[in-house]
């Protein structure tokens, strides 16, 4: 049973993510959940050098 905004809003994020991981796939040759990785592992490298 699916009510209310928030679940709309989920549905609306998985959409979205969803797409991201096909264009991913599309432009580049590896897998869009190793791209993802990736690109969160890089994230926090940098956040960890201005701390």
């Amino acid at each position: 049973m699916m009510h209310g905004e928030t679940t709309v809003k989920g549905l609306m994020v998985v959409r979205i993510v969803k797409h991201a991981m096909e264009i991913i796939h599309l432009f580049t040759d590896a897998t869009p959940i190793q791209i993802i990785l990736d690109a969160v592992i890089n994230r926090y490298i940098c956040y960890n050098l201005f701390i």
